[in-house]
């Protein structure tokens, strides 16, 4: 059931052990009171009045020394504060104070206001149900079809369900004191409102009677509130530093909007269903309002389409139009799918109980069936990912193992180069480079593997140049083979001229 139970979300929101900076300053105390009074009945309206004797920049309210809610002065010329705190439950008692804020200074906090709850319901005396003897049988059940937040406009359905037979139901609006409608029915009543206006937009409440009970009458069901929206232009909402969120991580969803909202309210929808509303207090920001709220860790439970509303505090059921939805996902795997080959179904699937980046997929005993090509994918809440790389798996030891050699030699020089040949009495078609055979036909069953063959390096003095060597004195003897032919060359050339002078 939707409800705006303002003190006890916003006291959560704000219960992190915070408490009140508040600076020692010269500014009077406020005061506070309670409307109607300060003992309630649950299930009616409360609103804490806080008032200066001067102007303010700003009223904070406390419980029990933890901030609830600050509003902010659009006049100058205003001197009180007044907080809408919704229906009140049993969680409303406690010790409320005020303190508001002029120039940066704080002022004392205000005397403490104790609030009493109590059981009994209050209602004006015109109206049938103080008329009526109240019973302690179940109350009804109040509820709202399609939902309790209404475009201004629109129709809503409310149903006044019990498992007791009544002759009638009523339905009531609160502080109006009358029955907004009245039907005959056994076990179930609806009353149809609309089209919905501001004057729609309440507390409301339903009852049973029935003449031939002992008692008269059931007692009154919970409260029901109505939001009217459309009222003002819709604020903008946007997730930092993304909507897509690792599990664990955290993510900051910030109202905004250029109309003075005192408050913004920010609603989560998740599987067909609208949780109660979280309230975010507006605070001033780049020539407009805005309000933060940071989510963390964040897990499967914050995930689902959030939108948010503005409204002002002297009207607290007439929201502005909702902002343009924001998805929230979590990126990380849920559920894991294995694949072979070319296989339409997966081979395997995997369901994680927590969000993760990881599964595994054990194979206890390899054979010839489980060699193949692999792939896999994964689906989170933001759906389905690419397939992954192909995984060959190749199972081993099938056949006889081949032999490996080197060529030349296993010892090889640096730069030099060598052959590795791999031979088998087996015609294998094809060879892998650690020296294992395997068939065409079987391309991912391969045989044992051969022995481990090392190869040397060599570069150190102990190394065999011989070789190296030979050439050395070959090229040294062809240097003096030339230089001989040289030599005998110059000589002839010097003797011819002799010769014929003699003669």
């Amino acid at each position: 059931m939707f409800a705006l139970h303002l003190i006890s979300i916003v006291v959560f929101m704000f219960s992190l052990g915070q408490t009140t900076d508040m600076q020692d300053g010269h500014l009077p105390r406020p005061s506070i009171f309670a409307d109607p009074g300060n003992v309630l009945p649950s299930g009616i309206s409360l609103v804490i009045t806080c008032r200066s004797p001067a102007g303010f920049e700003r009223f904070r309210l406390e419980k029990e020394n933890l901030r609830i809610v600050d509003v902010i002065n659009s006049s100058s010329s205003k001197t009180e504060a007044r907080f809408y705190l919704g229906t009140v439950r049993k969680d409303t008692a406690g010790h409320y104070s005020c303190l508001y804020k002029v120039k940066n200074t704080w002022s004392p906090q205000s005397e403490t206001l104790q609030l009493k709850v109590i059981r009994e319901d209050i209602t004006e005396t015109s109206s049938p149900i103080s008329e009526v003897t109240s019973v302690e049988s179940k109350k009804p059940l109040l509820s709202a079809w399609p939902s309790p937040i209404v475009p201004i406009g629109e129709r809503v359905t409310l149903y006044c369900q019990s498992e007791l037979g009544f002759e009638t139901f009523s339905l009531f609006k609160e502080h109006r004191g009358r029955s907004l409608q009245t039907k005959d029915f056994n076990s179930q009543q609806s009353f149809v409102i609309g089209p919905v206006t501001t004057e729609h937009a309440g507390i409301y409440r339903c009852q049973g009677f029935d003449s031939k009970s002992l008692y008269g009458s059931s007692e009154l069901s919970d409260s029901l509130v109505i939001v009217v929206t459309g009222i003002y232009r819709k604020p903008s909402l946007l997730a930092l530093p993304a909507p897509l969120v690792k599990s664990g991580g955290a993510v900051t969803l910030k109202c905004y909007s250029e109309i003075v909202f005192e408050t913004f309210s920010l609603v989560l929808h998740r599987k067909g269903l609208s949780t109660d509303p979280l309230y975010l207090v507006g605070e001033p920001c780049d020539g407009g309002y805005q309000a933060n709220i940071s989510i963390a860790p964040v897990t499967s439970e914050h995930t689902g389409t959030y939108r948010c509303y503005g409204f002002v505090s002297l009207q607290p059921y007439e929201w502005s139009d909702p902002s343009d939805s924001l998805d929230i996902k979590i990126t990380e795997a849920q559920e894991y799918y294995l694949y072979k080959d070319e296989g339409s179904k997966p081979l395997k699937t995997q369901i994680l109980l927590k969000p993760g980046d990881k599964a595994n997929f054990s194979i206890p005993f390899m054979t010839e069936y489980d060699a193949g090509l692999y792939h896999c994918y994964y689906y989170s809440p933001a759906g389905w990912s690419n397939h992954s790389d192909f995984l060959e798996l190749v199972v081993t030891g099938f056949y006889s193992k081949p032999n490996i050699s080197a060529l030349p030699s296993s010892l090889v020089a640096s730069g030099g180069n060598v052959t590795l040949q791999c031979s088998s009495h087996q015609g294998y078609g094809r060879w892998a480079f650690r020296c294992y055979g395997y068939y065409k036909r079987t391309s991912q069953m391969w045989s044992i593997p051969s022995e481990t063959l090392q190869l040397l390096l060599s570069d150190s003095p102990s190394q065999d140049h011989t070789v190296e060597n030979l050439i050395r004195m070959a090229v040294a003897g062809l240097v003096l083979v030339v230089l001989g032919i040289l030599l005998f060359e110059a000589r002839n050339s010097q003797g011819h001229p002799q010769g014929e002078v003699w003669r």
